[in-house]
């Protein structure tokens, strides 16, 4: 999981959006803070700063000095900390959090999110994975797994206050969902 967030870094230093992306420099995470580690999402609002999310149910603040290349990783907080914690997205108005088992999505105040009924068929540890918002701060979920080599992966989406599936993301080969995002396009 740490490769995701060197790519991630990698990815959120382009230096505006069309660019072609070079590559830098990898520099690995590393914490002695308790919990850290297993990190399965990052969320950058702000240049230089990123809330990271361990599956072990721990939020990590991430400061970037890339002048000096060096980064501060501070404890955080986030909404179940005793969950399965996978995915992060910032909404218009709100940071959203994505769990495993069951599966279920919550706003950083606590707010839960209603659930739909079909949510329950997913397995403890193959639900929600990929959390994304748009603009207009809809959001998208996608689990971790199908639930066949051959079924493709449902798009939840929750918008006006209510679950729907406008599409599903194909499956190839025996890759599964790890993160989503939204691009301006």
């Amino acid at each position: 999981m740490c490769w995701r967030f060197g790519l991630a870094l990698i990815l959120a230093g382009a230096p505006a959006l069309g660019d072609p992306l070079t590559f830098v420099r990898a520099v690995p995470l590393v914490s002695d803070l308790p919990g850290f580690g297993g990190l399965s999402a990052i969320e950058m609002r702000e240049p230089g700063r990123a809330i990271l999310l361990s599956d072990r149910g721990a939020a990590f603040t991430l400061t970037l000095a890339r002048a000096q290349g060096q980064y501060i990783v501070a404890p955080s907080t986030q909404p179940q900390p005793h969950r399965d914690s996978e995915g992060l997205a910032y909404s218009a108005d709100a940071l959203f959090f994505s769990y495993e088992g069951p599966a279920q999505i919550v706003a950083q105040d606590g707010t839960a999110l209603p659930t739909d009924p079909g949510f329950a068929t997913y397995s403890s540890n193959g639900s929600f994975e990929a959390l994304a918002a748009d603009p207009d701060g809809v959001l998208y979920v996608l689990p971790e797994r199908s639930g066949d080599i051959t079924r493709p992966f449902p798009i939840h989406r929750f918008r006006d206050g209510v679950w729907d599936i406008p599409a599903h993301l194909p499956r190839t080969g025996p890759f599964l969902t790890a993160g989503a995002d939204i691009g301006p396009d």
